[in-house]
């Protein structure tokens, strides 16, 4: 077993005996949801939790990643904060909206190793990239959607209450609805071909 997915483990485990409702997301988690998965040596976590429960989710994983009482402010300020676990990031994500609790409600099972671990759905891991934008991202969204492993109607609709009426965003994901298949190839991808092409139809 590599160390990263030791230590995947461990955090799984810490965040069970303390009863922390949690799922894995990231590019953990983008590697069930594509055909071709990339390596990674971050792990993005979510937390099902309110501020309350903070200092209980980072004291949880205090003997696997360095707790400063200055994490638990941007915890609370932010609602993530990076801890350290020798090579490997750990981005800690605690609930800050309604989108949370629909995550929390749609978390798949996957195997890692002989292990079966909580990971975000495809679905919000797509609305997630589509927030953050970067082209990396809409790669990644591509690649999840010629997997088939999207509902792009519930994608779109976090989307929309999400962001402003002006953004691009939920017509770029929109576009995809009305795509071939050779449309989702990265290399030959085209945005406004896409909203073109719905415009039309």
């Amino acid at each position: 077993m590599s160390s990263l997915n030791q230590l995947l483990l461990d955090v799984h485990r810490a965040f069970n005996e303390e009863k922390l409702d949690h799922a894995f997301g990231g590019a953990l988690a983008l590697m069930h949801y594509v055909a071709d998965p990339r390596m990674t040596r971050d792990i993005d976590v979510n937390l099902f939790v309110s501020e309350s429960e903070v200092e209980r989710v980072l004291q949880s994983i205090s003997h696997l990643a360095e707790v400063v009482p200055a994490h638990s402010k941007e915890l609370l300020d932010k609602g993530f904060v990076r801890l350290i676990s020798g090579l490997y990031p750990i981005d800690v994500f605690i609930s800050v909206h309604e989108f949370h609790d629909d995550m929390r409600l749609r978390v798949e099972m996957h195997k890692v190793g002989e292990a079966s671990l909580p990971f975000i759905s495809a679905t919000h891991l797509a609305v997630l990239k589509a927030l953050f934008d970067r082209p990396k991202d809409w790669v990644d969204i591509l690649e999840m959607m010629k997997f088939g492993s999207v509902d792009i109607q519930h994608a779109l609709g976090w989307l929309t209450t999400m962001t402003s009426e002006r953004d691009e965003r939920p017509a770029r994901l929109r576009a995809f609805s009305l795509a071939r298949p050779e449309d989702l190839n990265p290399e030959n991808f085209s945005f406004e071909n896409l909203i073109n092409r719905r415009k039309t139809n």
